[in-house]
């Protein structure tokens, strides 16, 4: 494959198991490895993620369950094929039994979020931690993922091809654990477990679920046509763009024995489909200024879809202030940080974008990474004196409070309110002016009491005044 796949993940079942010899077990997982290591994949860079399936954990003798022993077997046995171990302990939110902490656990790739789900945990066969899997995309989600994927061995919605054979043994959690998906805008779960290749969008433009084929076992006697079944596997493209491309490859499956590729029986592409494209933001960072704004700052925002909304998230020193909604043309977004007057301080933002998918994406790209900018405050009420003899009264107020001052010419002035920190608590409410002696009234009703900054703004100047709220 060209570009080589940065991962390979086994859903699950990579050997017959099913046993409660732990002994039989290790010694199949050991010759699971040992045919790893013997093949190219072992030194072409491609890091390989095992998944933990059915037969690897499970007895079929008691009646199909997980246990203890056949857990830690396995995770002793495939620890280098494991990327984490951040996943829920015992007991918790979900009461856990055992462990689950390198069994269901998470990692970050680039901009993206993988989470990896034993979805037979010892004492909830057929169901998965979805607490802790909520609490994990939700943090992803507001650590600026730009696409979460599922890794896991059951599938969520068991295929037509075979009904009733995932985790809609229990469907309760199952549907907690899909809301939790969908609320957080995961693209796609991809499982194993049925021998089939089959795609099931439960609730279209929201998650989607991947069977992602049968590998090399003998597959679902229900999907044996020759035009229709195959041995397979299913690639996962993520471009730059954010686009992700599926594309599932496989031979024909003959029924009678586990064939060698023939000349007659090669692998060919056989669905080829995209699961979305969030968002694209083109921006051009903004520069170190020396003004007190307003900052204004341009974006283009295109998808496949429709874009649906915008926001501008900024914060001054650390601080986090009002979100800023955009003024919008077409393609074309402006947003507009008000003024600040806190001198020379550095501003840090990001552009935040969703879709009719309900898929998110930043200008940054992903997480942790924000564009900063420092500006450094000139001249504050001395621009050109467009407005002079500002004055607040009655100051201390406990209620309406007045601002007084001298407007040299007609002019749209903009008032602010910031709190100690500088944050704003009133943002940028409009007044039309007249020359000559003019009043602004606001009601501080709806403050704490407290020392504020009233903010006057009109052009590029900026007059400040402190007002003390007490009641």
């Amino acid at each position: 494959l060209t570009p080589r796949p940065k991962y390979l993940f086994m859903t699950g079942d990579v050997v017959m198991g099913y046993t409660n010899d732990t002994v039989a077990l290790a010694t199949q997982l050991r010759g699971w490895k040992s045919i790893y290591y013997s093949s190219p994949i072992a030194t072409s860079g491609i890091k390989v993620v095992v998944v933990a399936g059915n037969h690897e954990t499970q007895d079929k003798a008691a009646g199909k369950k997980s246990y203890i022993a056949a857990e830690r077997t396995y995770i002793r046995e495939m620890d280098s094929f494991i990327l984490g171990n951040n996943g829920p302990g015992i007991g918790g939110a979900d009461t856990l039994i055992t462990d689950q902490s390198k069994l269901t656990y998470s990692f970050n790739y680039g901009c993206d979020h993988f989470i990896i789900i034993d979805t037979d945990p010892v004492g909830k066969d057929a169901r998965v931690p979805y607490n802790w899997i909520a609490n994990d995309l939700k943090n992803a989600r507001n650590n600026n993922a730009r696409h979460i994927f599922a890794f896991g061995h059951k599938p969520a919605y068991s295929s037509y091809l075979k009904p009733l054979d995932g985790l809609e043994a229990y469907v309760p959690p199952r549907d907690s654990f899909w809301k939790y998906m969908e609320l957080n805008n995961a693209l796609a779960m991809f499982a194993a477990h049925e021998h089939v290749w089959d795609t099931i969008h439960p609730h279209p433009s929201k998650t989607w679920q991947i069977i992602a084929g049968n590998g090399g076992s003998l597959v679902e006697t229900t999907w044996m046509a020759p035009t229709q079944s195959y041995f397979g596997y299913t690639l996962v493209s993520v471009y730059t763009n954010s686009q992700v491309n599926l594309k599932s490859y496989g031979r024909y499956a003959d029924m009678t024995k586990y064939s060698l590729p023939q000349d007659s029986n090669y692998t060919t592409i056989k669905n080829n489909f995209n699961i979305g494209i969030a968002p694209v933001i083109n921006h051009v960072p903004m520069t170190d200024q020396t003004t007190t704004g307003p900052f204004t700052l341009s974006a283009t925002i295109t998808d496949d879809i429709a874009v649906t909304g915008a926001m501008l998230n900024y914060a001054v020193d650390g601080i986090p202030q009002s979100p800023v909604t955009p003024v919008i043309l077409g393609s074309a977004y402006t947003f507009v940080i008000p003024v600040i007057t806190k001198p020379n301080a550095t501003i840090t933002y990001n552009i935040q974008a969703s879709d009719g998918n309900g898929m998110n994406s930043y200008s940054a790209g992903c997480a942790g990474s924000n564009h900063s900018f420092k500006y450094t405050t000139t001249g504050v009420n001395t621009i050109n004196n467009a407005i002079t003899n500002m004055i607040i009264y009655p100051n201390p107020t406990s209620g309406l409070a007045t601002i007084s001052m001298t407007i040299k010419k007609e002019q749209n002035v903009s008032l602010n309110i910031l709190d100690v920190e500088g944050k704003v608590v009133v943002p940028n409410t409009k007044h039309q002016l007249k020359a000559g002696e003019q009043t602004i009234s606001f009601n501080t009703q709806s403050l704490p009491n407290g020392i504020y900054t009233i903010q006057v703004v009109c052009d590029s100047e900026v007059l400040t005044e402190k007002l003390t709220v007490l009641r």
